[in-house]
């Protein structure tokens, strides 16, 4: 059973780390639909990765679960560069249909509009 929401907000997963939370951050993602999917920063750990982190068949899922949202549910995703992605700001703003790669977004909520940064 999935639990269906408008938008889901998720931050600092530091994918390239071994002691990423990546495992629960991917049980969340496959048994939620949403409008929506906000990665609010660190989403991959660039520091980590320079300095040899290690990057998991749990990280790969991670991306194709996401992947997997934009193409068959739909979803938009916002992903909002932080500090452990730095190397994104060279490129930003990207627009790809639904996908949109930025340093800051404002998120229209049912209550109102929100700014949404790492």
């Amino acid at each position: 059973m999935k639990l269906h929401v408008r938008t889901v907000v998720i931050s600092d997963v530091h994918l390239g780390r071994s002691d990423s939370k990546v495992i629960e951050v991917n049980h969340f993602l496959r048994h939620v639909r949403c409008a929506k999917l906000i990665l609010n920063g660190d989403i991959i750990d660039g520091w980590q990765l320079r300095r040899g982190g290690s990057w998991t068949k749990a990280h790969t899922r991670f991306v194709r679960i996401v992947l997997k949202k934009l193409e068959k549910r739909d979803t938009e995703v916002v992903y909002l560069r932080g500090n452990h992605d730095d190397i994104l700001s060279s490129f930003l703003p990207l627009d790809f249909e639904n996908l949109r790669v930025v340093e800051e977004h404002i998120h229209e909520g049912p209550r109102g509009r929100y700014l949404v940064l790492h």
